[in-house]
């Protein structure tokens, strides 16, 4: 059976960044399957769109890849998607996956980063990482990208997890938000220093713009305008080894599971 595996993330515009993690991934994925096929893909559409006038470098969209590889003749495709959670861009690999798949065109898509509470626990092991070296009047707010979907919760529990830990999660886009009262709030706990890092694939637009710029509504200035020391981590998730293991993993065990079904 002709066989491929197709890598899904959003995307980003931010060339820098993309080397460090997505291309990484790639790199790592096609060292760990030499013999295997290995493809790219955009759920982002704008993203496509500038990176192509910009750069001239063309991204797919899963349907458009996948439509590729059912085309050249290809029966299997392992998915693995570089999202944090299954949100609205997820849904969009299942779409393109009911749009394809057929009896002779089979499409097997991997976990995001978080979905089962493995994951959850996985991801914690790695964070504990940046968080273990804090001093007792330090925090670290991670910012997430947030979704409207139902899977927002995702975040939420994470959150909820972090709880014992001098360490937060706070959305761009949905709840939890990074609240006034919040603010004030840690500034009542004694704490002095915040460290603002992505909880994002990429270091991206979000990362630069709404965490750590001058802008006045940026979360760094939000928190400097309230007397902190702020602290910014501009790494996407992407660049650090160990999470870009727990997508390979993911991976393997979604080709693990059906080879053994």
């Amino acid at each position: 059976m002709k066989s491929a595996i197709l890598l899904v993330s959003f995307g980003t515009t931010f060339k820098k960044t993309r080397e460090l993690t997505i291309e990484t991934i790639y790199q790592e994925l096609k060292a760990a399957y030499p013999d295997w096929p290995v493809y790219q893909a955009y759920t982002s559409n704008i993203v496509r769109k500038r990176i192509q006038e910009q750069e001239g470098l063309t991204r797919l969209s899963p349907l458009e890849a996948l439509e590729s590889l059912k085309a050249e003749g290809y029966q299997k495709i392992y998915v693995q998607p570089l999202h944090v959670i299954s949100g609205s861009e997820v849904d969009k690999i299942y779409q393109a996956q009911r749009e394809t798949a057929d009896q002779d065109f089979q499409v097997n898509i991997a976990r995001p980063l978080l979905d089962i509470y493995t994951d959850y626990q996985d991801l914690l092991s790695v964070l504990d990482q940046d968080i273990q070296d804090l001093s007792q009047d330090e925090v670290m707010v991670y910012m997430a990208h947030g979704t409207q979907a139902p899977q927002f919760t995702s975040y939420v529990t994470l959150d909820y997890m972090l709880a014992d830990k001098p360490a937060y999660v706070r959305c761009v886009e949905s709840y939890p938000e990074l609240e006034e009262d919040f603010i004030k709030d840690l500034r009542q706990k004694g704490v002095k220093t915040v460290h603002l890092r992505p909880l994002m694939l990429v270091a991206g637009d979000h990362a630069h713009n709404d965490m750590a710029s001058e802008d006045p509504d940026s979360w760094q200035t939000q928190f400097e305008n309230y007397g902190f020391h702020v602290m910014i981590h501009l790494e996407g998730l992407g660049e650090d080894p160990a999470i870009r293991q727990l997508y390979l993993k993911h991976l393997g065990e979604l080709m693990e599971d059906d080879h053994a079904g």
